[in-house]
């Protein structure tokens, strides 16, 4: 277990010191989510999601969405879902602006030494009220123990992520993730729900605005449920 800490540390270390300049003013904000995921099927599962995202230090909420995705396992380590997405972003005088989200991603896992990898692929279509629609593709990855720490099944993990415009070819976000997610219920039973997770972590997101770089510092929770 200890082997594999080192490992997961080394990983971090790796993530979050990738290079991407960093300049520019800080926000610190607040993330929220709840989220329920069902076996509806073998190999179908479908996911819903609601997130609340508080800015401008965390005074007042700024954005927030609402997200279902259908997901089919094709082969082994690797799986295809289609999801669909609406945000709501604060706006000037108080006024929330809506922007839907078709998606699709295909994700890719798989396990080695005792330690879980995926690599998620995620492309969107970014449909504004306001302004011109958009394509965005988003890259994923990864990595945690196979095994909690904890009776709680407590999981370390880290994650980076990249956000790129295929119009442009230009990358102009970066997230990197540190967190622990576990289970503080488990039913045992083929009941509603059967266990209930959480998770808790922090995100440090980097946005290219013109040719300069800012940062964001993001703490992450949420609420969990599968059935």
């Amino acid at each position: 277990m200890k082997l594999k800490i080192i490992v997961m540390l080394s990983a971090l270390a790796t993530l979050l010191f990738a290079t991407s300049p960093v300049t520019g003013e800080s926000d610190k904000q607040v993330w929220y989510s709840n989220s329920i995921n069902a076996s509806i099927s073998e190999g179908w599962d479908v996911g819903i999601r609601q997130e609340f995202r508080f800015g401008e230090d965390a005074s007042m909420m700024s954005q927030q969405f609402s997200e279902i995705m259908l997901s089919k396992d094709l082969t082994v380590g690797f799986s295809l879902a289609v999801g669909y997405k609406q945000n709501f972003v604060s706006g000037a005088g108080g006024c929330w602006m809506m922007e839907k989200r078709p998606e699709i991603l295909g994700s890719f896992n798989w396990i080695w030494w005792g330690i879980n990898f995926s690599d998620e692929n995620l492309l969107e279509r970014r449909l504004f009220k306001y302004g011109d629609d958009a394509w965005r593709y988003r890259n994923k990855v990864k990595i945690s123990l196979s095994e909690g720490l904890t009776s709680a099944a407590t999981v370390p993990y880290v994650a980076t992520e990249m956000f790129l415009d295929p119009n442009s070819g230009d990358i102009d976000r970066y997230r990197f993730f540190a967190g622990l997610s576990g289970t503080i219920a488990d039913f045992g039973c083929k009941c509603s729900p059967n266990s209930i997770g959480v998770d808790f972590g922090y995100i440090l997101q980097t946005d290219k605005v013109g040719n300069e770089w800012s940062n964001m510092n993001i703490l992450v929770a949420g609420l969990i449920g599968n059935f």
